[in-house]
This record gives structure tokens, sequence and C-alpha cells, in this order.
């Protein structure tokens, strides 16, 4: 089976345009389902859902209250993940997406970027979407405020020049090793390698592995923080 990518972003974000890209183009993985949009259609987001990749990205607003919720900038669309569902709204309509039937992306996947703020910030939050998208991925998010230009960083969009990495993260897994040990320094060792200058994004950083220990940066190495 070949190995696949998918991309759901609430909002026209550059980070998520080029994650799509590059991933495909770099680890030589096909492209599966593309929805970036400011307000995508409940059968959109359904058809993500209903898909079996190994890695995905989400792109969004994102809150942990009353359920971890991703949201695009208007406010008018909204995923909410549980441990055993997806509920959907756009506009006034509603829908719910169950675990196993029309939600199917915990069956294989490896890697979960997420591109939204305080993903990783809450315990709870990180146990429901590793609950939900299963215990055997790596699950790359923020202790905290982000941007899409963080993300756009790490990933060469504005090339490899200071203050930017002199090696971007695809770069570091060029010819598809994706083992995820690799994935791990090859995240971390981009964000080292990165001149944030005032505006210090490292100590937000929150990469989870599959066993549930998590990394993050501290006083300029890569460290153990909590486990799950």
């Amino acid at each position: 089976m070949p190995k696949t990518l998918s991309v759901l972003s609430l909002g026209t974000r550059r980070d998520a345009k080029h994650w799509y890209e590059y991933a495909a183009g770099h680890l030589g993985y096909e492209q599966n389902v593309r929805v970036i949009s400011r307000r995508p259609s409940i059968d959109d987001i359904r058809g993500f859902f209903g898909q079996t990749d190994d890695w995905l990205f989400f792109g969004g607003h994102f809150v942990d209250l009353p359920r971890p919720q991703l949201y695009n900038e208007r406010e008018d669309c909204r995923v909410e993940f549980a441990r055993e569902n997806v509920r959907v709204q756009v506009g006034a309509e509603t829908t719910e997406l169950v675990k196993g039937r029309d939600f199917r992306q915990h069956e294989r996947v490896k890697c979960v970027f997420w591109g939204g703020c305080n993903v990783s910030t809450s315990e709870d939050t990180v146990n429901t979407l590793r609950g939900l998208f299963g215990a055997r991925h790596l699950m790359v998010g923020w202790k905290g405020k982000t941007g899409w230009e963080v993300l756009f960083s790490l990933m060469g969009g504005f090339g490899n020049v200071p203050p930017h990495a002199s090696r971007d993260f695809f770069d570091r897994i060029r010819g598809g090793d994706t083992d995820l040990e690799a994935v791990r320094l090859a995240w971390m060792r981009t964000a080292l390698d990165t001149d944030w200058r005032n505006y210090n994004i490292n100590n937000r950083l929150s990469l989870i592995e599959p066993n549930g220990q998590e990394w993050i940066i501290r006083d300029g190495a890569i460290v153990r923080g909590r486990r799950f």
C-alpha cells in the first residue's frame, strides 16, 4: 500500500499548502485529500476523516474548552474532538463522525502535525487526541501561541538563510527517512538551528512519541518533558 498524506486547514494558510507539497515531494508520499479553505463544507471534512493516511496536517485556531476544537477565522466552522468521535459544525449544519465508521484516520496514521496554538498545553487535550488518533502516532504540537509563519519557517518556506535554519525539516528527512526517531530529531534540530530573535518559540514546541514521552527544548538542548 502506498504511503499517503492529507491536510485539513480551516483557512488558506501558506504553511498548510507548503506542507502538502513539500512532504509529498521530499518523502515520495502520495497526496490524498487537500482541504484548505476558509470555510470547507461538511462533505469536505467528512471526506478527509474517512481516509486512512500515514501523515496528517491540521491548520486553524485551536482551543480546548468545552472540547478540544479546531476552528476558522470567522468562527463559523468547527471540528470538535473526542476519543470516540468528531463533531463538525459548518454554519447551522452539524454532524458527528464516529470512530471506526465515519472516522478512520486512526487506522494507520504515523505522524500528526498541528498548526494551531496550545494543542499540547492541556494534558487532557493531549490524552483525548492520542486516544482518538491512536497511541502509535507521533504528535507534533505546541504549548502556547504559535503562528503559520513559525511552521512555514521550520519547513523551509522562507528559504535556508538566517534567521531561518540552514537546513529545514524536509531537507533533513529528504529521501524518505521517516523513521519516527528521525522525524523527531529533524524537527527539533531544525528549531534549534533557527534564530527566533525576539520571538522565542523553542520553549513552546512539544513533540510526543507513540510511547507517550514528550520532547521539548530547554536551555538550548532537546530534553524529555512530560510522560503521557
